[in-house]
């Protein structure tokens, strides 16, 4: 089957895209192409913020420098590029060039990932016409975050694919056709796994709780409170803006990704999932991350049919409760590694992104019998 993947690069992850790849290999849509790949499909992918005007070297880097010294007028510009899509010229160029594509390609299935504001939609009701079916993939909460473009062309998806069943239900108000959470987060299993380290890498990564992920203010004033009480390790990304706390400059270890992340993962005798506030239910990368890794979770929340609580994760509702349950859990080393164990097979074994896009093109082929 031939599926075309039409992909938003953002600035900060274009900046580390090697010539060679066509998904960063820091932007986790890059295990959509390697599972859809080993599923025997024939992929095409087409980054739809490439730059048009300008070398895309220079649209990097003037959005970035934009964003870190103005942060509030950059988000505004963003804004306005959102709600004036249609007026942009470098959309209709880059959707002639979708057009062309597809007419060349002859997609079977067209997967989109969210955030579109660089395009118009001419090209994918087109699509239709020619009986190509159209999934959008969707992490965030869309009565929030929907761009201008998928509010208005929301009848363009034959079904919307959400994370957390709160955005699927989101997305039905706002008349999608079909919108549904797989979830479609999951995990790469050549990447996602154990790891037999180093000594080395023991002494780099080991610690008895760690965090990984965007470092926000209020997650940083949680982890300040554990430092002194646990060997903690905390890695991940500063927003523009956000200053690292004192109290946790002495554990931080600078951003970590891929294979890196996992072996920190591995390292770890714990690590902690802060679900973003937009998730009332969860279903984020960490969710299925950390037990892919192997590694016993503690979660803020997950749905059951993911992950039973107490016997394949561990849910925290506070801060007492979360040093609680990290220094009881340090006292059981073997209950540690059964609830690990637990987690790590039922996430090998169903939440790979192999088997999320399985049902995704399941949903699909489903189209023409509804």
């Amino acid at each position: 089957m031939r599926i075309l993947l039409v992909l938003r690069v953002p600035p900060y992850f274009d900046q580390f895209r090697a010539n060679d790849e066509v998904i960063p290999a820091r932007q986790f849509q890059v295990y959509w192409l390697q599972a859809l790949k080993r599923l025997g499909q024939t992929v095409r992918v087409f980054r739809y913020t490439d730059s048009v005007v300008f070398p895309n070297d220079w649209r990097i880097k003037s959005e970035l420098g934009w964003e870190r010294r103005w942060t509030g007028s950059y988000h505004k510009f963003r804004q306005v590029i959102n709600r004036g899509y249609r007026l942009n010229p470098e959309n209709w160029v880059r959707a002639v060039r979708l057009w062309r594509l597809i007419k060349s390609f002859r997609p079977e299935i067209i997967i989109v990932g969210s955030g579109v504001s660089e395009l118009v939609a001419f090209p994918f009701w087109r699509a239709k016409a020619r009986g190509v079916k159209l999934a959008l993939l969707s992490g965030e909460d869309p009565l929030n975050s929907a761009t201008a473009f998928e509010r208005q062309q929301v009848k363009l998806f034959d079904i919307i694919v959400a994370n957390d069943p709160v955005h699927a239900q989101h997305w039905l108000k706002l008349k999608a056709r079909r919108a549904l959470a797989v979830p479609y987060a999951g995990i790469e299993p050549a990447v996602h796994r154990k790891y037999e380290l180093t000594s080395g890498e023991r002494g780099k990564f080991g610690s008895d709780v760690v965090f990984i992920g965007s470092l926000l203010t209020d997650r940083q004033k949680i982890l300040a409170q554990l430092v002194s009480r646990f060997r903690l390790r905390v890695f991940g990304y500063l927003p523009p803006r956000v200053e690292l706390l004192a109290a946790l400059r002495q554990v931080y270890g600078g951003e970590a990704w891929g294979k890196e992340a996992a072996k920190i993962y591995n390292g770890a005798k714990m690590a902690i999932n802060f679900v973003p506030k937009h998730m009332p239910i969860g279903g984020n990368l960490r969710t299925f991350e950390i037990p892919g890794c192997g590694t016993v979770e503690l979660a803020e929340r997950c749905k059951p049919e993911w992950y039973q609580d107490r016997r394949e994760v561990f849910i925290f509702r506070s801060l007492e409760e979360l040093i609680k349950l990290t220094s009881n859990l340090l006292d059981q080393p073997d209950r540690r590694k059964l609830v690990a164990e637990a987690g790590y097979r039922r996430t090998q074994r169903e939440h790979t992104y192999g088997k999320r896009f399985e049902k995704i093109i399941d949903l699909l082929k489903e189209v023409d019998e509804v």
